[in-house]
């Protein structure tokens, strides 16, 4: 109908030229106007009948438009984003599959310092059907988001050394380890406190500061080696105005092709902060032997402390 409205004002002499002048602010009213113009008395009515007959609509077929809503997008978008004033993003599990898992921990990690007090604050338990260790994720408010297991036998390796916990049935408890920190439920008020984190790769390195620091802890890990701006967001609303990059060294020696990679993937995670928070880098940067792929978490509390006394400031 817009093509036929289109044609007959065009028929009209001079009325886009003359429209401009107007204060004519829709159809009806530019049809009277035009029909004073040519000496004739054009009603409401008669600018309405005039248009249907012009343009050949059905009344019948008008329908009475209806006050216009206030547009609530949070609502429409609500099927595929779960987020709506401050809800969370994450799926919430009932905390009580905690009570199956064993409380069996690997021999290995209790070799390396961590702790059974800690294990057993952090929930860590085991799941026999796979003979993998489970690690519960909570979020800031201690509510079950999620459960990986590190698997130990070969065959599972293969398909991924971490993998959400899936039991028989079917249920799997997966959860976005790309926006989420495992640790926060614990370490928040203390890294709230001191204004200062550290960033870690993986879940043993929370466990081991546990181990060392207890309630003074402020170990966060990133379930990998990116930040993304969801985190970015939630550690600046904690306050933090340190952060201390603390990941795996990713490299055999300084200077190295893997070096650069490292150095490079550093100064990326850091340019966000800039303005916000000082940025600092804990990285094998004293010579430690044999260290390719380790957290600086990994060996004992005095290398910890060597390595952080050789930190570098990045802005």
């Amino acid at each position: 109908r817009k093509d036929s409205i289109q044609i007959f004002l065009d028929k009209e002499i001079g009325v886009k030229m003359w429209s401009r002048n107007t204060n004519v602010k829709d159809i009806i009213g530019l049809v009277q106007a035009i029909k004073n113009t040519q000496g004739e008395n054009c009603s409401f009515i008669d600018a309405i009948n005039f248009i249907l007959s012009t343009t050949g609509l059905d009344p019948t077929a008008c329908k009475r438009l209806t006050k216009k809503q206030k547009y609530n997008w949070e609502e429409d978008l609500s099927k595929y984003l779960k987020i709506k004033q401050g809800d969370s993003t994450l799926n919430l599990y009932d905390k009580s599959i905690l009570s199956e898992l064993y409380p069996l921990y690997p021999i290995d990690w209790l070799e390396q310092g961590i702790t059974i007090d800690t294990l057993q604050k952090y929930s860590v338990g085991y799941y026999p059907r796979l003979q993998a260790t489970t690690i519960p994720c909570f979020n800031r408010t201690g509510e079950l988001i999620g459960i990986r297991c590190r698997h130990w036998l070969p065959n599972e390796i293969d398909n991924g050394k971490y993998r959400p916990l899936q039991l028989l049935n079917g249920t799997i408890y997966k959860f976005p380890t790309n926006s989420v920190f495992y640790g926060i439920n614990y370490n928040a008020p203390n890294i709230e406190r001191t204004g200062h984190v550290i960033l870690v790769e993986g879940e043993k390195s929370v466990l081991k500061a546990d181990s060392w620091w207890k309630e003074k802890s402020n170990v966060l890990a990133l379930y990998g080696s990116t930040i993304g701006l969801k985190r970015m967001r939630d550690l600046i609303r904690m306050g933090v105005n340190h952060i201390t990059l603390a990941l795996d060294s990713d490299f055999n020696q300084i200077g190295d092709e893997d070096y650069k990679v490292f150095e490079n993937k550093m100064f990326k995670l850091a340019e966000p902060f800039k303005g916000y928070a000082e940025v600092d880098v804990v990285y094998n940067n004293i010579g430690l032997n044999n260290w390719y792929k380790n957290s600086p978490f990994d060996n004992n509390e005095e290398t910890w402390n060597k390595l952080y006394e050789s930190r570098e400031i990045i802005c």
